[in-house]
């Protein structure tokens, strides 16, 4: 937890809002690479009015603008959505970047990745790309 915790002050570092708790930026960029996204495997992508803050301790906050509803992670959900915000919505790369500094197996971050994603698409908080949708709507 604490590579964790470590990983996500040197990102936040390294970014305009650093030293700040506040929005996470979802990025219009990230939206553009879509078909990158598909092509790469990729499957979710936030949902849209999902307002992500991280806190000073590093925990996620995740508040649905259009439902309300609310959602928070760990030090470990909040290094894989900056991760996954930093490689376009790619779970591989972003998978394989956490593996790096974790130092763990890149295919098992890809599995906790891919269901952890499979779990905020069940609180609707991301939207299969395919469909558009979170499985709530």
């Amino acid at each position: 937890m604490y590579k964790s915790i470590v990983w996500i002050r040197s990102v936040l570092a390294a970014s305009p809002s650093s030293g700040r708790s506040g929005p996470v930026a979802c990025g219009f960029a990230a939206r553009l690479r879509a078909v990158r996204q598909l092509r790469e495997g990729s499957v979710f992508r936030p949902a849209l009015g999902v307002n992500a803050f991280v806190a000073p301790d590093g925990r996620l906050s995740l508040c649905s603008g259009v439902s309300g509803e609310q959602y928070g992670c760990g030090c470990s959900g909040t290094a894989m959505w900056i991760a996954l915000q930093r490689h376009g919505w790619c779970v591989g790369p972003a998978a394989a970047e956490l593996a790096g500094e974790w130092q763990r197996n890149a295919e098992q971050v890809r599995t906790h990745m891919q269901q952890w994603l499979e779990e905020l698409h069940r609180a609707g908080m991301v939207v299969d790309e395919k469909t558009g949708v979170p499985e709530r709507g």
